[in-house]
């Protein structure tokens, strides 16, 4: 039985995990706030004393959708958004990062798909916008943007990739499918690729994947070169705790797979 797209409207869940970025959270949560698709909006302070609670409690005076949570120790972000996801109460759960700015109707986007079908795990557009001419120090954001890009034309060409190679960032689906599945897997505590484990086991658990460019939002990225060191190493042994578990799907770890597609 399809639930109707109005009854929907009503009950979405935003849950936005946050650490480190008190100066980004008025920009992000802005449009936010402002959108009447949204029920509410659960952020979720991962252990920062940047202010960020403060900010966010003071808003919610003025904002009673806004459900500031504060996480005393960092667990990383699949904990924080495992933790906002059992207090929320929509049929619906977006998922956004805390540098992703969302778009026009991007909310009402994500609920319309749900209302279509069950067991989907809907993936947004979310590229950075880069400027004309690079400036020092930006290549990080460079290299980032064009393995995005290719990421989502590998979608469009064969949509099994989506939950083969999920990525986080603007992401929903019903908050029932979510807790069956678990968002947290032991082991990715503060490295990367833990949205490609939750994407494996949601596809073993038969969900669907869709990708849709118009459920669009801007990646607002940024990474000093200290940073993207700090990636790369966390990268490298995501990549390799992934494949260990998943080999039956995705197969043994290629060393050269690191470098592949590198630009010169």
């Amino acid at each position: 039985m399809q639930t109707s797209p109005d009854r929907l409207r009503s009950v979405l869940s935003v849950v936005m995990p946050t650490r480190g970025r008190r100066s980004r959270l008025p920009t992000v949560l802005d449009p936010l706030l402002a959108d009447p698709a949204i029920q509410e909006l659960i952020v979720v302070v991962d252990g920062s004393d940047d202010g960020s609670i403060e900010w966010l409690q003071r808003t919610s005076v003025d904002h009673p959708r806004l459900q500031p949570v504060l996480r005393e120790r960092s667990g990383g972000a699949q904990v924080a958004r495992a933790d906002g996801l059992e207090r929320a109460t929509g049929e619906v759960v977006l998922f956004l990062d805390d540098d992703v700015l969302c778009g026009d109707g991007l909310a009402a986007g994500h609920l319309a798909r749900h209302a279509r079908s069950k067991g989907l795990v809907v993936v947004g557009f979310m590229p950075i916008t880069l400027p004309l001419e690079r400036a020092p120090g930006q290549f990080a954001s460079y290299l980032y943007a064009d393995e995005y890009l290719r990421r989502c034309e590998a979608y469009e060409r064969d949509p099994s990739e989506i939950l083969r190679t999920l990525w986080w960032g603007n992401v929903s689906m019903r908050r029932e499918d979510a807790l069956d599945v678990g968002l947290i897997a032991p082991g990715f505590d503060h490295l990367y690729h833990e949205d490609q484990d939750f994407g494996l086991r949601c596809l073993a658990s038969g969900l669907q994947g869709v990708f849709d460019r118009t459920l669009r939002g801007e990646h607002l990225h940024t990474r000093d070169i200290d940073a993207f060191i700090r990636d790369a190493r966390s990268q490298g042994s995501g990549r390799a705790i992934l494949h260990q578990r998943h080999a039956d799907v995705i197969g043994s770890l290629d060393p050269a797979e690191f470098e592949a597609g590198l630009p010169y």
